[in-house]
């Protein structure tokens, strides 16, 4: 009895410093998407060197007289050093084949090695991408990995505000329609939410000989950047 009335005496005494929690407000949520298109003003392509040598140190060796003949002239083409960045570099060693119907003890026999170089090149005048591409394989790279153009820093940043101003149009539109049929008022804007930017891009494929036996055509076409809004409005 004792112990419920002391109980009872401490919650009297805190019982002060309780506050009211605020009235919750009514709120209606919507969310929305907004776009916007744009002719990329960037290109990225990576040259790969792919040599082969019975000898591991000559293999590297003749990559890399290879890979600097490539970037010397990306260089004169005027891409600066920063744009040329080196994206992957391996060796690894060649086995002999595997006959059909032969079974083999032991490991299998070295027949060589191959060496890897590949760089990522950025083209900031992307109406050069198809000269840069021709120039690279001319020089001595035999693969083209991949390519795609992309918009720059500022560009993409000026499309993204662009495509959240049509979110948040499209949000407030959208909230609209539906308090009128829901004959609710809308009175301020309770709470944002937006969602991050994903950098669009379009890939092209060339096969080395392609590139070899004529210029390299190139067309950009158009990428469309979205931005996304969640947004609560307060009703009553």
């Amino acid at each position: 009895m004792k112990k419920i009335l002391v109980m009872l005496s401490v919650l009297l005494l805190t019982g002060g410093c309780i506050t009211a929690s605020s009235e919750e407000k009514n709120t209606l949520s919507v969310s929305a998407t907004g776009s916007v298109k744009g002719v990329p003003d960037n290109a990225v392509v990576s040259f790969s060197v792919v040599t082969q040598d019975a000898e591991a140190q000559q293999a590297l060796a003749d990559n890399a007289e290879r890979m600097n003949r490539v970037v010397e002239a990306l260089k004169a083409l005027g891409i600066g050093e920063k744009e040329i960045r080196t994206s992957r570099v391996s060796l690894y060693p060649e086995y002999e084949p595997i006959k059909s119907g032969v079974i083999r003890e032991g490991p299998r026999e070295i027949i060589g090695y191959k060496a890897t170089n590949t760089v990522a090149v950025t083209i900031l005048k992307i109406d050069e991408a198809g000269e840069v591409i021709d120039e690279g394989v001319e020089a001595g790279a035999n693969e083209v990995q991949s390519f795609y153009f992309k918009f720059s820093e500022d560009k993409s940043k000026e499309l993204y505000q662009g495509a959240l101003k049509k979110a948040v149009g499209e949000a407030g539109q959208k909230a609209d329609v539906i308090s009128d049929a829901m004959e609710v008022e809308i009175v301020g804007t309770h709470k944002i939410t937006e969602s991050g930017l994903v950098s669009p891009i379009r890939t092209m494929a060339f096969a080395v000989e392609e590139v070899m036996a004529a210029p390299t055509p190139v067309s950009p076409g158009e990428l469309e950047v979205s931005a996304s809004v969640s947004i609560e409005y307060e009703i009553h």
